[in-house]
């Protein structure tokens, strides 16, 4: 259907699973795609609107993801040298002793005791420590630090626009405090309301992640959420990010 070759790494077989010994076999790859056909008009005009000398621009999102490692829990600071135009959402997770598929630690997971079978510890003034904020150029988001376990749910459910219905995540407030914790910051002015109210930080204005108190995590994985632009015109393809 189309020139397109895919490289794919299989990882080991406890890559992906909790716990190890684990056995699997993969016995039927598919690749499943959606195939767009063109009315014979419509596509003829495409192909004179291109021919003219003029493009079709494409509106899409893009992801950027990146790990690090942690090297201080008490304060800590990432910062992010690639630069978007319309960056539009950043989520990030804390990784502990596990693996980035299958475990997003929480800073405040902490059980009673110190027994990895025990209840968590309730939140308190006194525990809940953690906090965070992302700093682009003189701008901070939130304005005050993100410094409870309310508020990062809350955050989370803004950026993925769920956080006037009814719906909801299935996680669990004793989940996300202990290895389902999603971190996550919507940039848009207007959410799910109007385009273009993203911020750009190709200005100049570089992003950082701050954070204070992260327990006993060791690595941050941060994915950003960003819109472009396919521009195509008679001399191919190109991504305006």
């Amino acid at each position: 259907m189309v020139p397109l070759v895919m490289e794919i790494e299989i990882g080991g077989l406890d890559d992906a699973f909790y716990g190890t010994g684990n056995n699997w076999i993969i016995t039927r790859p598919r690749l499943i795609a959606d195939v767009y056909t063109l009315d014979t008009q419509l596509s003829n005009s495409f192909t004179s609107h291109v021919l003219q000398g003029r493009s079709l621009p494409f509106l899409q999102s893009g992801l950027y993801s990146m790990m690090a490692t942690i090297t201080s829990t008490s304060q800590f600071s990432l910062p992010i040298n690639s630069g978007f135009t319309r960056l539009s959402t950043i989520y990030f997770s804390f990784i502990k002793d596990g693996k980035e598929t299958t475990e997003f630690f929480h800073p405040l997971s902490q059980r009673i005791g110190n027994d990895p079978a025990g209840a968590l510890l309730p939140v308190t003034a006194e525990l809940d420590t953690f906090s965070w904020n992302i700093q682009c150029g003189s701008e901070r988001y939130p304005q005050f630090d993100c410094d409870s376990v309310g508020e990062s749910f809350h955050r989370l459910r803004v950026a993925q626009l769920i956080y006037q219905g009814s719906d909801s995540f299935s996680i669990s407030s004793s989940q996300y405090r202990e290895n389902r914790a999603i971190f996550a910051m919507n940039l848009e002015r207007c959410p799910g309301v109007a385009g273009h109210t993203v911020i750009n930080t190709r200005s100049g204005s570089q992003v950082t992640l701050n954070f204070k108190n992260l327990g006993e995590a060791k690595q941050i994985h941060v994915v950003m959420h960003y819109d472009q632009v396919l521009n195509v015109s008679s001399a191919g393809c190109e991504v305006l990010d």
